[in-house]
């Protein structure tokens, strides 16, 4: 073989390799102007940094740490129950908070069993006074010398708001009994729960607001239930009932979910916020879409215009459905009782499908609007 052939050959060799690994050179495909609008609201808005973050946390760990042991010894003293430990649930130990740092939640774990009969019976008795089967609200069975006993249909149930009730007075007491050191710190009532307000200053010197929701939990059949009845149940004794918790497992699921998946919500909750009609979409409602969303769809969401326009479609379908399935028992309907406000309802219906239908200018000029709105 000649020199010049063997160059031409090697020549020849190379041009192919160079256009074999063409689509290395190629650059990446270009987002779309809406995506770029989608970044900009998230960038700007929803995202909080990890310096805001941690300040906040550094916060919430103070106020713990100076109330859990006074709390501990009133709960004892007065109503001889434990505080066994703080769980921390909600979207921010779940990476799923927009906007500020401001609001965080806490499950206070509580030994109740010496207000409530033998543990063996618990599956039985828990059965017997749940609603129905697929119910995540319960009556809790109470011993008769419990001071926290109500009696319903002949049965002594373990009343979720009397337990509720003392344990805000005996936090109000903590609360007035410690020495803050400088956080200025008050106590209220936010739903079912209580809260604790708290203003602070942050690393830059700059005052600002946060509350902690805390919620006393027990434990029954291996399952944390919280204090926080169903407001839309008229059935006799219902505000005495306990909510089934599911947050171990939901943050378990979205803890190994992606970054982008987590975006997409992150930016549909901040949306919704602030939009007149989606404003009325509860935020664990956009929560179990997403859940059952990353099931349905565990690719990458890098295209956030597409998956935040699934994530619409999934739930204008739930709601003209008229069921959207509990992540953890999905035979039991969330939207059941919000879907007795019609005109809610079908606002939010037509506000979604006007906004599948929109251009890209209009919706572009929605998300650049919500980007300058406080």
């Amino acid at each position: 073989m000649s020199s010049n052939s063997g160059a031409q050959m090697l020549a020849g060799l190379g041009a192919a390799a160079i256009l074999g690994l063409s689509w290395l050179l190629k650059p990446a495909e270009e987002k779309s102007e809406v995506q770029k609008e989608l970044d900009n609201l998230y960038s700007g808005k929803v995202h909080i940094s990890s310096e805001d973050m941690a300040d906040a946390k550094r916060v919430v760990a103070e106020i713990e740490n100076t109330i859990k042991h006074k709390l501990k010894d009133v709960m004892w003293e007065r109503h001889r129950i434990r505080c066994k430990e703080w769980m921390y649930t909600g979207s921010s130990y779940e990476g799923l908070k927009v906007i500020a740092p401001d609001e965080f939640d806490i499950m206070v774990a509580l030994d109740m069993s010496n207000h409530m009969p033998d543990q063996s019976f618990f599956g039985l008795l828990v059965s017997l006074f749940s609603s129905s089967e697929n119910s995540i609200y319960n009556f809790i069975p109470a011993r008769e010398e419990s001071t926290f006993k109500e009696n319903v249909n002949g049965n002594y149930v373990l009343h979720s708001q009397k337990v509720m009730r003392r344990f805000h007075s005996a936090l109000q007491t903590t609360v007035n009994a410690v020495d803050f050191r400088g956080l200025r710190v008050w106590i209220g009532q936010d739903g079912p729960a209580m809260k604790i307000g708290a203003d602070y200053q942050d690393r830059n010197g700059e005052w600002k607001y946060l509350k902690i929701d805390l919620v006393p939990a027990i434990l029954v059949n291996d399952r944390y239930h919280v204090a926080k009845p169903n407001r839309y149940d008229t059935t006799e004794g219902a505000m005495g009932k306990w909510r089934a918790s599911f947050s171990e497992q939901e943050k378990k699921k979205i803890g190994s979910a992606k970054e982008d998946q987590r975006k997409v919500l992150r930016i549909m909750k901040t949306f919704c916020k602030g939009d007149g009609p989606l404003a009325f979409i509860d935020s664990y409602y956009l929560k179990t879409v997403f859940l059952h969303m990353l099931d349905q769809h565990p690719e990458s969401w890098a295209d956030t215009e597409k998956y935040f326009k699934v994530f619409l479609s999934q739930l204008v379908r739930y709601i003209k459905e008229g069921n959207l399935p509990h992540f953890s028992n999905q035979e039991y309907n969330l939207i059941n009782h919000f879907l007795d406000k019609r005109d809610t309802v079908t606002n939010i219906m037509r506000q979604i499908e006007k906004l599948l239908e929109l251009s890209d200018e209009r919706l572009i000029a929605i998300l650049q609007r919500m980007q300058r709105s406080p």
